[in-house]
C-alpha cells in the first residue's frame, strides 16, 4: 500500500481508512481501490 499511497500523494493511514476492506498484504491486480483526493 505504500507506493500505491506515496504514488497518489497521501498516506498509507488514509488509503486504509477509505479502503477498511483491503488487506494491505492482499491486493491484486486489476482490484479497484478507493483514492481520496491528496491535501
Amino acid at each position: 500500500m505504500f507506493s500505491i499511497a506515496n504514488r497518489f500523494g497521501i498516506s498509507v493511514e488514509c488509503l486504509r481508512r477509505f479502503n477498511p476492506e483491503v488487506s494491505g498484504d492482499q491486493i491484486f491486480p486489476g482490484q479497484v481501490l478507493c483514492i481520496p483526493p491528496a491535501s
